[in-house]
């Protein structure tokens, strides 16, 4: 956690540098920008600097943050619906490239068992867009924004990997309405 900043707050800083980067260029206007919009100590903002521009150089230099800056369409925070079993569940895609392609970043270290939550996570993402646009073809990606090393994740998001992930959704809408239920 950067000088004293929750993980909670540095995500959702880090997450707002993304929306405004545009990958062609360098990463300090936008760093700039998202550190004056928030209210930081000299120490949390230098550290916070100095974390974004290790990510950003990290992600410019990989061969998935190419493909954003060579890209036609970057659509950021992405709303989106699905309905599953009649329960509307809602997100946000993080950042949708070219139309066909789903970018999520995540913070911090997740175990394995999150990260195979947000391969779900992402495979139901990818069942509403297909649900929405027919498009068949897509590709989703975790970036683990805080790893050195694997930091970039391909999720699966073939149309059985969608049906696989819709099938686990709907056997867990029970027990989550039971949960809701007991308050």
């Amino acid at each position: 956690v950067a000088a004293g900043v929750s993980s909670r707050r540095r995500g959702s800083i880090i997450h707002s540098f993304f929306e405004q980067w545009d990958f062609q260029s360098g990463p300090d206007a936008a760093i700039g920008s998202v550190l004056r919009a928030e209210a930081l100590e000299d120490a949390e903002a230098r550290a916070l600097r100095e974390d974004m521009a290790r990510i950003a150089g990290r992600l410019q230099a990989s061969p998935l943050g190419a493909r954003f800056a060579r890209s036609t369409e970057l659509r950021r925070e992405v709303p989106f619906a699905l309905r599953i079993d009649g329960i509307l569940a809602r997100g946000t895609v993080d950042l949708l490239v070219d139309g066909n392609t789903i970018v999520d970043y995540k913070t911090g270290a997740p175990s394995e068992d999150e990260l195979a939550e947000y391969e779900t996570q992402l495979q139901l993402y990818g069942a509403a867009f297909h649900e929405l646009t027919g498009v068949e073809r897509l590709e989703a990606f975790l970036v683990l924004l805080d790893r050195d090393d694997d930091f970039v994740r391909e999720v699966d998001v073939s149309l059985p990997s969608l049906h696989r992930a819709l099938a686990r959704a709907r056997a867990a809408l029970p027990a989550l309405a039971t949960q809701c239920a007991a308050g």
